[in-house]
């Protein structure tokens, strides 16, 4: 079973009111990820696959289709680069408090609008006019 990374090269991740905000400094890009998105990257990060996510998830709230949609949102993280399969097995953490109103339809939107921003390098673009300033 595949095991996932969230720490990766570049990335930086906050969570606010359940919301997950992640910028990439490589690519200039950030990500908006729902609460339920969130819930399923903090179970990753905690080192649990998708198939303990899906029966743990499916526990929690039967009604919804976890079978389809956290492998499909899983794979798109991963084609975004936003994680990535583990290259070592690692010990699962506490499983991480998720409410049941966290749980439905994973939704990721991109975001390019601050893509100058982000990749501005900030201790080694700054001139005499201060920072940030492209010349």
């Amino acid at each position: 079973m595949t095991q996932y990374d969230t720490k990766m090269p570049g990335l930086a991740y906050e969570f606010f009111d359940g919301e997950l905000i992640v910028a990439d400094y490589m690519s200039g890009l950030y990500y908006s990820i729902s609460s339920p998105g969130a819930a399923i990257w903090k179970a990753l990060h905690a080192g649990y696959t998708v198939d303990a996510i899906v029966e743990r998830f499916s526990t929690m709230v039967p009604e919804l289709d976890f079978q389809r949609t956290i492998p499909e949102f899983v794979a798109l993280l991963t084609t975004e680069k936003l994680i990535a399969p583990r290259a070592s097995a690692v010990e699962c953490g506490d499983w991480p408090a998720i409410e049941v109103a966290e749980l439905g339809e994973p939704a990721l939107e991109r975001f390019d609008d601050l893509q100058d921003l982000l990749l501005l390098d900030p201790v080694h673009d700054v001139s005499e006019q201060g920072w940030p300033h492209r010349g």
